[in-house]
């Protein structure tokens, strides 16, 4: 809706995801690239970004001539603006809420807009396309949303809005405005327009508003997994102004404890092994993804050590040796993408 605006430029692809998980490596990069500059190894970074996106929107030239990373991203950014003839850049970076102090240390003007939606509907949704466990992706669901009301406490409601997905169905028009208005922007009616020639059956993000699958995990979801969902969400959708189907919930609640989510998330990851492909997104299309069997392993692994090591550990083992042995003193790996 947002990028029909007449001011706003949103990239098909998020690109500020990558802003900040490729200068987030350079910290991690330095002790093990002293004999470089830093212009040189933030060079290598971008070049070797997940699938050369960061390199579309950073040039060389803006390393060169930048003062600092800060600095590059504004350049960047104001030249993707002039490119589409727009004044705002937005972009649709999912689960963002968890990088918000690494958005504002390089781009500190920015607001944030967070969506949330019903619970139940995003668990039955994972469990549907992710084979993810239900009572993980309640789990998940509820400390997504948690960290969003955090924020919006920390950076006040005219830096962080959160936007209920079933109203702005239900009333688009009404939210859109307030959307502008916190943008402070002047409402624009093209957003509401259907996007032409676009599929329904195959679009992620459908070419016209459609509220007709806002209770569908009613259907999806037997009773029984409901009530299991809501016995981890319930205080918070009620919060946020959810009707629950089990009342009874929202006194006998629990979350996940630490070591039943370490548990169901190496089950989840063991089934992850099987799983040779699952629904993506991309290019806003929904596609049928394959996924390799070394990436499975390889993800496996990592996951492995990701729930059992301590942070510190974790990355000691994870990363040192990539940032000891990819970098461009040797010509051969250039070709490697950060993931």
């Amino acid at each position: 809706m947002l990028s029909k605006h007449k001011a706003v430029h949103i990239d098909l692809d998020t690109v500020v995801y990558r802003i900040i998980t490729c200068f987030g490596l350079f910290k991690e990069a330095l002790p093990y690239n002293l004999e470089h500059s830093n212009e040189q190894l933030l060079s290598w970074l971008v070049k070797n970004d997940y699938k050369g996106r960061l390199a579309e929107l950073i040039s060389q030239e803006n390393l060169n001539t930048s003062s600092s990373v800060k600095t590059s991203v504004h350049k960047a950014i104001k030249g993707r603006l002039t490119q589409n003839s727009k004044t705002v850049f937005g972009d649709k970076a999912p689960e963002i809420e968890n990088f918000v102090p690494e958005v504002l240390m390089l781009i500190p003007e920015a607001k944030f807009i967070h969506i949330v939606r019903d619970g139940r509907a995003v668990t039955a949704s994972k469990y549907k396309r992710a084979n993810t466990n239900l009572s993980l992706g309640a789990q998940q669901w509820l400390e997504s949303n948690i960290l969003g009301l955090s924020n919006q406490a920390l950076l006040g409601e005219e830096n962080y809005k959160i936007v209920k997905y079933e109203d702005l169905l239900s009333h688009p028009e009404r939210e859109l405005k307030e959307i502008c208005a916190f943008l402070e922007l002047d409402y624009d009616p093209s957003m509401l327009l259907e996007t032409e020639g676009q599929k329904a059956d195959e679009s992620y993000v459908k070419p016209k508003i459609d509220d007709s699958k806002i209770d569908a995990y009613k259907e999806e979801l037997s009773k029984s997994q409901i009530k299991k969902i809501e016995k981890i969400q319930a205080p918070l959708l009620k919060r946020l102004g959810y009707d629950l189907e089990f009342p009874i919930t929202a006194t006998k609640y629990k979350q996940m404890s630490v070591l039943k989510r370490l548990h169901v998330s190496q089950l989840d990851n063991v089934r992850q092994l099987f799983v040779g492909k699952r629904m993506g997104m991309k290019s806003g299309k929904n596609v049928w993804v394959k996924i390799p069997l070394k990436t499975r392993l390889r993800t496996f692994v990592f996951m492995l050590g990701y729930d059992l090591l301590p942070k510190r550990n974790f990355k000691r083992v994870f990363r040192k040796r990539w940032m000891k042995e990819l970098y461009l003193s040797d010509e051969s790996v250039n070709s490697k993408s950060i993931d």
